[in-house]
């Protein structure tokens, strides 16, 4: 699987079939007015591949109608760096240092089963000593590891409150793994769990990695940038990929981003944000597009940069006979018509509960058998 090439769509104007080869590649554009989410379910759809997408927010809609429901999988670590870029995801700042006061928790706790819970309970224990014992903490240690105890009660009882899967056996297609009701930082930790499984353990399997800025910050750690770095820098060779679906670039960081090789580009309406993300494409800027190609673009409609080729397609999706894209390539059709719309699949309607009959009371049947003898009786 891994390179083969895959139908993108349509080459806007002439029709003409565009393939991309398969491999990392990062999709941009405006949530709902750009197309993105179907743009990845058509390449999930005809790569044959099997994908895991994260649903992160309340409202996020995409991948109803075809993904499969897969439980949230957590696997827990407490190891030093692991801990240190949960606090930096939870500071939303680098952590400058406190590290010296995470690795001695660490050790005092290496080899415990439950590692968050154990570096919780140990800073704890050094935080509140049993009565009669005196504390032997200087003001600086006093003041860390109250902040390391803050920061893991945040995430200690989410864990434990979870039913997390210790399993990851992911289907061909759009594997949807829900983690809405879950904190930012418990998300941070499930989806360092499945890209580390994903890379250490399975192939062909496409992580869509959402909200880029959220996840792989700029100037900061979290618990996903060392594992995402990890798969694009080995992943391919057994198929593995990381596709980074994301309404922008701004605030990511850009080290997972240099071995990306297929940029998609939908629509921005903002030029400073095209610009940056234009300055990230490795291509020769003759052949990079122009900013304002990418701030007219129309739903479905993307700037495919990938090899040495930059080329306006539509891509094709997946519910879309390929007569009618080519038609919307060649601008014979609108791509938002009703022409195009009706092929769309509904989302599953939920099930509607039969209709019980309530069961009445026998005094109320024998009123009601009483008044219709009085209205018998009142009859001429």
């Amino acid at each position: 699987m891994n390179g083969k090439p895959v139908l993108l769509g349509f080459e806007v104007g002439t029709g003409i079939p565009i393939e991309i080869p398969i491999h990392h590649l990062i999709v941009t554009g405006i949530t709902q007015y750009s197309g993105k989410t179907t743009c990845i379910e058509a390449l999930i759809h005809r790569s044959g591949l099997r994908a895991i997408v994260f649903k992160t927010k309340r409202g996020e809609t995409g991948f109803e109608a075809v993904g499969h429901d897969i439980p949230p999988f957590y696997v827990e670590r407490g190891d030093w760096r692991y801990i240190e870029s949960l606090i930096e995801a939870i500071m939303q700042q680098k952590v400058r240092f406190e590290r010296s006061w995470i690795i001695r928790a660490c050790k005092a706790t290496a080899g415990k089963p439950h590692p968050l819970h154990e570096v919780r309970d140990w800073v704890h224990g050094i935080l509140h000593p049993p009565k009669g014992e005196k504390k032997r903490l200087r003001g600086i240690d006093e003041s860390i590891y109250t902040n390391i105890e803050a920061y893991l009660d945040i995430i200690v009882p989410q864990i434990d409150e979870t039913n997390f899967s210790q399993t990851l056996e992911p289907r061909e297609g759009v594997n949807v793994m829900n983690l809405e009701k879950l904190s930012e930082e418990v998300q941070n930790l499930v989806i360092r769990s499945v890209i580390e499984h994903v890379w250490k353990k399975l192939r062909d399997v496409v992580i869509v990695m959402p909200e880029a800025w959220k996840f792989l910050p700029q100037k900061r750690g979290s618990p996903v940038k060392w594992a995402a770095e990890h798969l694009v820098r080995e992943g391919a060779a057994i198929g593995n990929y990381l596709w980074v679906d994301s309404q922008d670039m701004s605030g990511t960081d850009k080290a997972p981003l240099k071995q990306v090789d297929n940029w998609i580009l939908g629509l921005q309406t903002e030029k400073n944000e095209v610009q940056h993300t234009l300055d990230e494409i490795r291509l020769p800027a003759k052949l990079k597009p122009k900013p304002d190609e990418i701030m007219t673009l129309k739903k479905g409609h993307f700037i495919a940069c990938f090899r040495d080729r930059v080329v306006k397609v539509y891509v094709q999706p997946s519910w879309l006979p390929e007569n009618v894209a080519i038609d919307v390539a060649k601008g014979v059709l609108n791509p938002e018509s009703d022409e195009v719309k009706r092929w769309k699949p509904l989302a599953a309607a939920p099930i509607e509960a039969e209709p019980v009959e309530a069961e009445v009371p026998a005094s109320i049947l024998e009123r009601l058998t009483r008044l219709e003898q009085r209205l018998a009786e009142a009859k001429p």
